[in-house]
Parts: structure tokens; sequence; C-alpha cells
């Protein structure tokens, strides 16, 4: 798996959909607070096929209409 670090991450739990490009290609699998810093680290899962790529951002995106949250990279 990967670690994202983030400020802070609203809505991202175990299971929240990972995308690239709108398409599902991973999943959270750990969500936990570093005392140390105060930011979040998430931990994905993703397909083996689509790694992250240098310069790609993850992003907490929600859905406008459905409210769902998923981390995209943009």
């Amino acid at each position: 798996g990967y670690t994202i670090l983030f400020p802070e991450a609203p809505g991202i739990a175990a299971g929240t959909p990972i995308r690239k490009s709108g398409v599902r290609v991973g999943e959270v699998t750990r969500v936990a607070l570093d005392p140390d810093t105060g930011q979040v680290r998430v931990v994905v899962a993703m397909d083996p096929k689509y790694p992250p790529r240098t310069g790609e951002d993850p992003t907490i995106t929600r859905g406008l209409l459905s409210g769902d949250t998923a981390i995209d990279f943009l």
C-alpha cells in the first residue's frame, strides 16, 4: 500500500474509493492521526496496474449531488 499525508481528511475512512481520471483504482485501508505532526496518515491499496505517478496530487473530493467522498489523483 501507499501512505498519503493530508492536513485534514474529512469524510475519509476505510473503504473510501481512490480514483484516477474518474476510474476507481483502489481504496483507503486505514486512517490514522500522526501524533507528532497532527497530520492525517491515509493508507491506500491501489491496483498494481495504476501506481501513483510523480506529479499527481491526491485530492479529497466530495460529490455535490451524491455527497460521497473519494480521493482523486489529479
